[in-house]
């Protein structure tokens, strides 16, 4: 039986840093696989990641699209160094590093060295390290400076075999020479079937030829950090499907696509679950968890926000946004949501899941220690009973 312990590959792990969350409860259950290209940082990821309870393998490997020798450029500033060449009018600009508190100069984006380097694919490595026991990733995570596009490109076999979740940085202009930017990527994926899920952008604190403090502003956008998961139609290809399902169904939740995690807990028994539980040598605990998390969730009421058809009718919607006054009719909309749950099962509902307090997988997920999610999903519930009550013309605690 596969194992069930997550594996997250991380590419560009320059100072031990990965994308997946560091979960102090779940940290036991993680198969830490960490690339980095530049071998004088190797020492430095050996030391920032000692402490961590995962298992934690660092591969010396420059990962490409293809095999073969490549030049690997490093500039002044570290992070910067990449497969490709930085274009010339971008070591020209000064921009704040809110991080660090210093302004990233042309000097520190200077070319220092060029080195030729053996490049590998991920899916050789991945046929490589099979002997040492190194499983292929369920998580991917790429941050090498422009050449993701072709890393996920040389890892197809292993991404259709078992990546369930992909994160990467990605780029809106181009940083680097013949860099591919985010929509080129953004297709490939989608071709071979994952789906963005979230994107975040990275805040550029000025970029100009050096404005004086006071006078700077924001820089213009470059690049940010997506995150795709694999669509719940593409399982297939995988041979173990239910427990990779399940990998998913706990990342998803990790990065609060809740309702992703529940379609997958939702489509699968619990007899299913606890056979895959029952042959865990790992005794992983997200596997106990996601066991926790749909035992609580099957005894929510199904109650449901007012939809905007009970509020507003074809007519209304069309003069919503003339001069004509909408009038809304408050007794129309409770009557057409209790007609479609039931007044008094509706209101008994709402009276048992509204409370300040954790309240149901809440409950669950603040007793594994995954306390920004707790918090994240009682906002989410209390904003939604919320703007129910106000349709419902309710009174609010």
């Amino acid at each position: 039986m596969p194992t069930t312990l997550l594996t997250t590959h991380h590419v560009g792990a320059r100072a031990g840093t990965r994308t997946f969350p560091i979960l102090k409860y779940f940290e036991k259950d993680i198969v830490n696989v960490l690339y980095e290209a530049d071998e004088s940082a190797i020492s430095g990821i050996k030391k920032d990641t000692h402490r961590l309870a995962s298992k934690t393998v660092i591969l010396p490997d420059c990962l490409s699209g293809n095999a073969g020798k490549r030049n690997f450029y490093i500039y002044n500033n570290r992070y910067f160094s990449s497969l490709y060449p930085l274009k010339a009018d971008q070591t020209l600009t000064y921009s704040f590093d809110r991080q660090f508190g210093w302004d990233t100069d042309p000097k520190a984006l200077s070319l220092v060295e060029t080195l030729t380097l053996d490049t590998v694919t991920l899916d050789e490595v991945i046929e490589l390290e099979k002997i040492k026991n190194i499983p292929s990733p369920d998580f991917l995570s790429l941050d090498t400076q422009g050449s993701e596009l072709e890393i996920l490109k040389g890892g197809k076999i292993a991404i259709q075999d078992t990546v369930v979740a992909i994160a990467t940085e990605v780029s809106f202009t181009q940083i680097y020479e013949k860099q591919p930017l985010f929509g080129e990527l953004t297709d490939y994926l989608n071709e071979i079937g994952f789906e963005l899920a979230s994107l975040e952008i990275f805040n550029m604190e000025s970029s100009s030829h050096r404005m004086p403090v006071g006078l700077r502003g924001k820089g213009f956008v470059q690049s940010g950090e997506a995150l795709f998961l694999r669509k719940l139609s593409h399982y297939d290809a995988i041979a173990e499907k239910t427990i990779s399902q399940l990998k998913q169904a706990f990342i998803a939740f990790c990065f609060e696509f809740y309702d992703q995690a529940f379609d997958i807990l939702n489509s699968l028994s619990f007899k299913e679950i606890e056979e895959i539980v029952s042959k865990d040598t790992d005794n992983v605990h997200y596997l106990l968890f996601l066991i926790e998390l749909k035992k609580m969730s099957i005894n929510y009421p199904a109650m449901f926000p007012v939809k905007y058809s009970d509020i507003l009718t074809n007519e209304q919607g069309m003069t919503r946004f003339t001069s004509k006054e909408v009038n809304i009719n408050f007794k129309k909309i409770a009557k057409n949501h209790y007609d479609e749950f039931g007044e008094q099962y509706f209101l008994e509902g709402l009276k048992t899941i509204d409370t300040p307090e954790y309240f149901g997988v809440e409950e669950v997920a603040h007793a594994f220690d995954l306390i920004q999610q707790a918090n994240d999903l009682r906002r989410r519930r209390l904003e939604q009973i919320g703007a129910i009550k106000k349709w419902l013309t309710l009174e609010s605690d």
